[in-house]
């Protein structure tokens, strides 16, 4: 190979090198520009974003006796529609260290398809509501059951329904 032809090969790697390193910075800065755009949009939807509902979350009552009424209601009626019977519902004592919050010991009675929709009634619906224990125990030869569960829920006072 001749000098002039190392020189003339060379120089075409270094400007082509010279090329693929412009074309990548291009396409870095490129890209680096969209993910900006992309953070700026997320962080105006956070800014004006609405409040979240608290009465989807919490159950509402100006007095803890008034929410656990409500309660109450809440679930005899979705005790009604899943075919299931409410046969006992009991309130917790008040929590010092936890005052929103209301626990609800309750027993229903059904079939094994009735207790199941009656459970998901109970925790899909708003306000909010836990089954943080139950029990399962066979009711007799027939195949009704007895659930014995623990709901909770919290109360938020300025909530007006």
């Amino acid at each position: 190979m001749t000098p002039a032809t190392r020189r003339l090969v060379s120089v075409s790697a270094c400007a082509g090198l010279v090329a693929v390193t412009i074309l990548s910075a291009v396409g870095a800065s490129g890209a680096w520009m969209e993910t900006r755009a992309a953070l700026e949009r997320t962080e105006s939807r956070a800014l004006t974003s609405p409040a979240a509902d608290p009465s989807r979350f919490l159950a509402a009552g100006a007095t803890r006796a008034e929410a656990s009424a409500e309660l109450q209601d809440r679930l005899a009626m979705a005790a009604r529609a899943a075919g299931a019977s409410l046969t006992r519902v009991r309130f917790g004592e008040q929590d010092s260290d936890d005052p929103i919050r209301i626990i609800l010991e309750i027993e229903a009675e059904g079939g094994l398809g009735q207790i199941a929709r009656f459970i998901h009634a109970v925790e899909a619906e708003p306000p909010a509501l836990g089954v943080t224990r139950m029990r399962l125990a066979s009711a007799g030869d027939d195949g009704r059951l007895v659930l014995t569960a623990q709901v909770e829920a919290r109360r938020y006072p300025q909530v007006a329904r």
